[in-house]
């Protein structure tokens, strides 16, 4: 099969493969020796899966000069990071979804 993109000599976390990867970026196969009608050599450059903080504090109640959902969200994603849990500042307890959702 020949993919719209391959990504050649990856480093994975067990080895090093081709990332076979379709018109939209979904990757569709991990093997090695794929082809691809790109292909983009990383000679064998880390390729990792997003990143989970579990522990981030948005200080968006009452201190958004500091940092909003959308700055801190915005720095952890440019920083690999694809998911937060969020833990709360005692300045303010999200007491309802509806607060929540205000984020």
């Amino acid at each position: 099969m020949t993919y719209q993109t391959v990504l050649k000599n990856t480093r994975t976390l067990d080895g090093v493969y081709d990332i076979g990867i379709d018109k939209e970026g979904i990757i569709l196969d991990i093997a090695p020796e794929l082809e691809g009608k790109e292909e983009i050599e990383l000679d064998g450059m880390y390729v990792l899966p997003g990143f989970v903080d579990p522990h981030v504090h948005f200080r968006d109640f009452n201190q958004g000069h500091k940092e909003t959902w959308y700055t801190g969200s915005r720095s952890a994603l440019t920083g690999g990071i694809t998911y937060v849990g969020i833990c709360l500042i005692m300045i303010h307890q999200l007491l309802h979804q509806r607060d929540l959702e205000k984020k």
